[in-house]
């Protein structure tokens, strides 16, 4: 508002400026006299601009005659009121008493139109200067505080700019607000996984003291001849009761922000996880195929990457028939690659098929083991690479599980 303020004062400071002009423009006052002579001399002097005497444009003057109440001479055709920002008064040789009416705009002027494009140029530049300093102090709060909201998701430690939190304005508020909320959401998520660990440590203790227990009754009963069935199955309960345990620790806990980055061989990294796998069961047929060039790398997380892998390996063997075959690709399609793991099994329901990656989901839990976690680790451990996890059913019957990670 200043600024505007002083553009409209340096304006009609222009204005007074180009009126005295007109007031002390001798030509006006020539013709002023000239128009006077003739009416004191009994000349018509509304038929002056027809009589061919004053060539070019006249100024827009009225004169008036103060004794008669009279109109001397008017550049317009009718003249209903007076008007006009500045006038001045003649007394004619003759003291005849005359106020003579400009009423020419300041701007542009009879004979040369001048119009003050520099005070213009000059107010727009000014303004526009204003506005963006002025845009520029109301975004820039709210992009800080909106990259700092975005940098949650991944780091809910991360300090808002300090200069930020300073502010006394209603933008110092909002940070000093969403600063409390992400704070309060650190402490929330903190006390959750220490009650989770809490519950761990008390059921564990118990659970083993139970697996003791179990195994010293088993062995009597086995002393004594008697069905061992019963046993066998406390002692599978109480190992899936642990194995749950386990698995939902390791979820909770895991930090994948933490992790670097590195250049990984995709094709060697899976040849790795299957020959370990091959080792630690040798009840299914593991096939491999690279179509990658030898000695592609890519830079990834090799941690989760493996971990993603693996799941999906086992999940292959464990819901395939035994000594049917695991066949694994690693290929390049466009800008990204894809690692897929096919497998021989029942596969899943269409309609299961985005449920399946859900935490605790078991499609089998009564014939298979499990907790129903692998592929929720799966998919957060992709997540974290920038990759994607499709399921897809084969026409041939099975899973085809392939992961696909930007080049």
């Amino acid at each position: 508002m200043l600024l505007i303020s002083a553009g409209a004062l340096m304006i009609r400071l222009e204005y007074m400026e180009r009126y005295q002009d007109l007031v002390d423009d001798a030509r006006i006052h020539g013709l002023t006299e000239y128009i006077v002579s003739r009416y004191e001399a009994g000349m018509d002097t509304h038929d002056f601009r027809r009589s061919g005497e004053r060539k070019g444009r006249f100024p827009r003057i009225v004169i008036r005659d103060m004794d008669a109440g009279l109109i001397v001479f008017s550049s317009r055709r009718h003249v209903d009121e007076l008007s006009g920002d500045i006038y001045w008064d003649y007394i004619s040789p003759a003291n005849g008493r005359y106020r003579v009416y400009i009423e020419d705009d300041p701007f542009f002027d009879y004979e040369e139109p001048v119009f003050p494009l520099t005070l213009v140029v000059l107010a727009s530049v000014i303004t526009a200067i204003f506005s963006l300093l002025l845009t520029y102090m109301i975004t820039r709060p709210i992009l800080k505080l909106r990259e700092h909201v975005e940098g949650l998701g991944a780091d809910l430690s991360a300090p808002l700019e300090k200069r930020l939190l300073q502010r006394q304005d209603e933008f110092g508020e909002l940070a000093r607000s969403v600063d409390d909320m992400s704070e309060r959401i650190r402490e929330l998520i903190d006390s959750k996984q220490r009650l989770f660990f809490d519950i761990s440590h008390e059921l564990r203790a118990p659970l083993a003291r139970m697996q003791v227990a179990a195994e010293i009754v088993r062995d009597r009963a086995e002393k004594n001849g008697g069905d061992l069935a019963i046993y066998d199955r406390v002692d599978r309960e109480i190992r899936a009761l642990d194995q749950l345990i386990t698995e939902l620790m390791s979820y909770i806990k895991e930090d994948f922000t933490q992790l670097p980055l590195e250049q990984t061989d995709l094709c060697e990294l899976v040849e790795t996880l299957i020959e370990d796998q091959d080792f630690a069961s040798s009840s299914h047929e593991l096939s491999f195929k690279c179509e990658l060039e030898s000695g592609l790398t890519i830079i990834t997380k090799p941690v989760l990457l493996e971990r993603a892998i693996r799941n999906l390996l086992e999940n292959a063997i464990k819901y395939s028939a035994e000594g049917s075959p695991v066949d694994v690709e690693v290929a390049a399609t466009g800008e990204a690659y894809r690692i897929c793991v096919m497998d021989r099994g029942p596969g899943v329901p269409e309609a299961q098929l985005a449920e399946v990656l859900e935490p605790f989901t078991r499609l089998h839990p009564e014939s298979i083991e499990g907790v129903g976690l692998g592929l929720s680790i799966v998919v957060r451990a992709l997540e974290e690479v920038g990759g994607q996890l499709e399921l897809k059913n084969r026409e041939e019957g099975g899973l085809s599980a392939c992961i696909f990670l930007p080049g």
